[in-house]
């Protein structure tokens, strides 16, 4: 079982072509070993790099109107917004369907 962090790092803007309003665009995708559910290939734009150990994603052009998480049974998700540091895990419980959308 792979036990390492994964950190997907995300931005709000304002999307171009599209009924939303806000949006979340990927900035990086940090991981240290190809998994279930991790990027093998990349699209166009992309690249990817190896910083300190870690297979870094980056150049990322498509918008997200939600995030869609399933909170973790053996590891917990971690939320960082404005320097706090939330576990999905003590808000939602285990196995949680957690939805992010942008308010207005």
């Amino acid at each position: 079982m792979h036990k390492t962090p994964v950190t997907d790092t995300f931005t709000v803007v304002e999307p171009v072509e599209t009924t939303v309003k806000w949006a979340f665009l990927p900035l990086e995708s940090r991981f240290y070993d190809f998994g279930a559910g991790m990027a093998s290939q990349l699209n166009a734009g992309e690249t990817m790099s190896l910083e300190d150990g870690a297979i870094v994603i980056r150049g990322f052009s498509h918008t997200l109107p939600q995030l869609n998480y399933i909170v973790g049974t053996v590891s917990d998700h971690w939320l960082y917004i404005k320097g706090q540091k939330l576990s999905l895990r003590d808000m939602c419980g285990k196995n949680a369907h957690v939805e992010f959308i942008i308010g207005e």
